[in-house]
């Protein structure tokens, strides 16, 4: 099982907005980790969008999928949208269903602070991809 595991994911680190390659790949997991917000925000929400093309610098366009975070219903934007302890500091992991996808997918990370005096928030990312359609022999 330890080598079944090993070849059949791929770990990330992500930055916002950048190509993801996931051919093979059917699903995957988003860590969003939010830090401390400055400037005493009243609210804060984190909206993430995926968005697919058949190329790497291609045009890319929402994924039609609205299942493809498997615990939320994507908008006609590929999106989501979380609302987040004003403290931040939280961790968010989120389930995707990437097997409708194209071969390059994007993810967009936008944290909004509400209220306070000029508020900020920080999210860092990593993506888990698995279930490679290639089984090791």
């Amino acid at each position: 099982m330890k080598r079944e595991l090993i070849q059949n994911t791929k770990v990330i680190p992500y930055k916002s907005g950048d190509a993801i390659d996931r051919e093979r790949f059917l699903s995957g997991v988003l860590a969003v980790s939010l830090g401390a917000p400055t400037g005493d925000p009243t609210g804060i929400t984190v909206k993430i969008a995926v968005t697919e093309c058949d190329t790497q610098s291609g045009s890319y366009t929402a994924v039609e999928d609205k299942d493809v975070f498997v615990d939320h219903t994507a908008d006609g934007e590929g999106a989501i949208t979380l609302t987040v302890d004003k403290s931040g500091n939280e961790l968010h992991n989120l389930d995707l269903d990437l097997a409708g996808c194209k071969k390059f997918i994007k993810i967009t990370v936008t944290v909004n602070c509400t209220g306070g005096t000029s508020p900020k928030c920080e999210a860092t990312c990593a993506i888990a991809l698995g279930d490679n359609a290639v089984q090791p022999v």
